[in-house]
């Protein structure tokens, strides 16, 4: 009877361990542009050469909710803008588009990453910017960091 309760009890040791371990979490794919360029930009009826700057992160492959998401910022420096932008990334493998806008009617972009995805400041990203009534033009970043990560 004792070697009976002592297995009991052993088995529901183990069992409630078992049950109490936290989920493994689900691996989620990263993917962030951040870099500095320069082109043409129109605001209202003002067009001007810019440098502009980006940083952006995005959940990109994933099972959680944020799948797809981004968040960062941008600036346009001839325009003094400087906005968080949010929106969404599509593509796979080693191109990827960035769709975000900023609050307001201020600017609504693209950003894209020229193949393939290479280590440190060494990718080119294009940029358009497209919102009529906006911020329009665009440009190109020959030394931004890209990093994709995740399944």
């Amino acid at each position: 009877m004792f070697r009976f309760l002592l297995t009991t009890a052993l088995l529901l040791s183990v069992a409630i361990s078992i049950s109490s371990q936290p989920a493994l979490a689900q691996a989620s794919q990263q993917i962030v542009f951040s870099g500095t360029g320069l082109g043409t930009f129109t605001l209202g009826t003002t067009t001007k050469a810019s440098p502009f700057g980006f940083w952006i992160w995005c959940e990109g492959a994933s099972s959680n909710p944020y799948a797809g998401a981004c968040n960062g910022a941008m600036y346009f420096y001839a325009f003094g803008i400087t906005r968080p932008v949010d929106g969404s990334v599509s593509g796979s493998n080693q191109t990827f588009t960035m769709t975000v806008h900023s609050p307001g009617p201020t600017f609504r972009c693209t950003l894209t990453n020229a193949p393939p995805v290479t280590t440190g400041p060494t990718n080119t990203v294009n940029l358009s910017c497209t919102t009529p009534g906006a911020l329009i033009g665009g440009g190109s970043s020959q030394h931004s960091v890209v990093r994709v990560t995740g399944p």
